[in-house]
């Protein structure tokens, strides 16, 4: 019922009955521990709580910093090096709507047909013309 990953994946719901409700039986920290004695690979999964609160772990991973409606926001940044530096962020992403003109004026559409489009709900911007 379980020998092969096809078996496990189709029987999934009768082997969670079995595994879940051992699973619960310890905390995390236990499971990590018990796995480790067993000389078995393995880490926690970590929330972004887990992962900035976590210091050593802050220093060796790209998180962003910046101010999105005058609040700060702390997000993970993006995992590839070059030249053994991280990425940064150029610019904080935009708000929804925040460029929304500019790119259908970009694309060739008159202010007439954005504003039909605005007036519709077809598209959404912060500013109007």
């Amino acid at each position: 019922m379980f020998r092969s990953n096809s078996l496990r994946v189709k029987n999934r719901a009768a082997l969670n009955e079995i595994l879940v409700p051992v699973f619960l039986g310890k905390t995390r920290e236990e499971w990590i521990q018990t796995f480790k004695e067993a000389d078995i690979l393995c880490s926690p999964i970590n929330t972004f709580a887990d992962v900035v609160d976590d210091s050593p772990l802050v220093e060796s991973i790209s998180l962003w910093k910046f101010k999105l409606m005058d609040k700060e926001i702390r997000t993970m940044g993006n995992p590839i090096e070059i030249d053994g530096e991280y990425l940064t962020l150029e610019l904080p992403p935009p708000l929804k709507g925040e460029h929304t003109i500019a790119i259908l004026d970009e694309l060739g559409y008159s202010h007439s047909e954005i504003q039909v489009m605005l007036s519709q709900g077809v598209v959404y911007s912060l500013s109007t013309l």
